[in-house]
C-alpha cells in the first residue's frame, strides 16, 4: 500500500469487498470471509474465526496508512449507501479513533446513506404520528412481540466484542463527531427488497425515510438531554434528496453531496444531479 499515494494526488479511494460465502464474485478469493449480515455489525468475527470484524479492518487500514504516510491526510470521509450506509452508521458511533485522528488534525466525517435501520444508544423509539412528527418512548412490549428490540445492531445490549462505555458517554461522543444523513425522498416502500422487515427495525418507522427523520428526532432528543445541542447542530446533519429513491448512483451524485464531498458548504436540501456522474467519469 506504500505507493498508492503520490504528492500530487489529492484522493484516495479505499472501496474493501467484504465477501460472503455465497458471494459468487470470489470464486478462488482464499482471503477472509463473513456472513451476509455479520459484516455490516462490524463487530463479529469472520467465519473462520481468523480475522477480526469489519470495524477493525477498517480502524486497521487507516493506522497503516498513517504509519506509511504520517501527517498525509487532511480529510477522511467514511461513506456508505444501504447495507453499507447502515455499516457506516454503526461504524461512527462505536469506532476508537475518530478522536485521536482529529487530535493529530484529521478532519472525519461519515456520509451515512438511506440505511435500514440505526443503532440507538437510549432504549426509546420514534412513533409517527398523524402530523408528521415523531414522539420518542419505548415500546409497548405487552403488544410487541420482539424480545430482542434494543439488542446490538438496534440498541446496546449484548453487544459483543466491543469497549463500549456506558450509554451516555456513547452518545456524548457520537454527537461530538461529524455525521451526514442522506434520505431518498422517494426511498419510501415498506416491501422493499432489501428493506430490513425484523421486527426490531419496523419499531423505527415502516420504511426508511420515515426511520433516518424518525433518527433525527431521537438525535434532537438526546442532544437536549446530554446538553450537546451546540455540538449536535453543527455536526449532524439530515438532507433529504429530492426525487430519489433506494438509488445510490442519484444519491451520490447529488449536487450537495458532491460539495459535502469536496468539503464546500451543502445545503438541508438539494437537487438530485443525475448527470454529475457521467461528467466525472464516474
Amino acid at each position: 500500500m506504500d505507493s498508492i499515494v503520490q504528492p500530487d494526488q489529492r484522493t484516495l479511494v479505499i472501496a474493501p469487498a467484504f465477501l460472503s460465502k455465497t458471494d459468487e464474485s470470489g470464486k478462488g478469493y482464499a482471503g477472509p470471509r463473513w456472513t451476509a449480515s455479520s459484516w455490516i455489525t462490524g463487530l463479529i468475527p469472520s467465519v473462520d474465526g481468523q480475522n477480526p470484524g469489519t470495524f477493525r479492518v477498517y480502524q486497521d487500514i487507516i493506522h497503516l496508512l498513517q504509519m506509511q504516510h504520517p501527517h498525509a491526510f487532511r480529510q477522511i470521509i467514511f461513506a456508505g449507501h444501504s447495507g453499507g450506509g447502515q455499516f457506516i452508521q454503526r461504524f461512527a458511533v462505536l469506532n476508537q479513533i475518530d478522536e485521536q485522528l482529529r487530535a493529530q488534525g484529521t478532519d472525519v466525517r461519515y456520509l451515512v446513506a438511506n440505511p435500514s435501520s440505526y443503532l440507538y444508544s437510549s432504549p426509546v423509539r420514534p412513533v409517527l404520528q398523524k402530523d408528521g412528527s415523531f414522539i420518542l418512548a419505548k415500546p409497548d412490549l405487552a403488544s410487541v412481540n420482539c424480545p430482542d428490540w434494543n439488542q446490538y445492531k438496534y440498541g446496546l445490549e449484548q453487544i459483543q466484542d466491543s469497549d463500549v462505555a456506558d450509554s451516555n458517554e456513547i452518545s456524548k461522543r457520537y454527537l461530538s463527531r461529524h455525521v451526514t444523513y442522506l434520505l431518498g425522498e422517494l426511498d419510501t416502500d415498506p416491501q422493499h427488497p432489501l428493506l430490513d422487515k425484523h421486527c426490531a427495525a419496523e419499531l423505527q418507522g415502516p420504511y426508511r425515510l420515515a426511520r433516518g427523520l424518525g433518527y433525527r428526532a431521537f438525535l434532537q432528543q438526546l442532544a437536549e438531554q446530554t446538553r450537546m445541542v451546540g455540538p449536535y447542530s453543527s455536526g449532524h446533519k439530515f438532507i433529504v434528496i429530492p426525487r430519489t429513491g433506494h438509488d445510490q448512483k442519484k444519491m451520490f451524485s447529488a449536487r450537495c453531496v458532491a460539495a459535502i464531498l469536496q468539503d464546500r458548504p451543502a445545503t438541508e436540501n438539494c437537487s438530485a444531479d443525475d448527470t454529475s456522474a457521467a461528467q466525472n467519469g464516474d
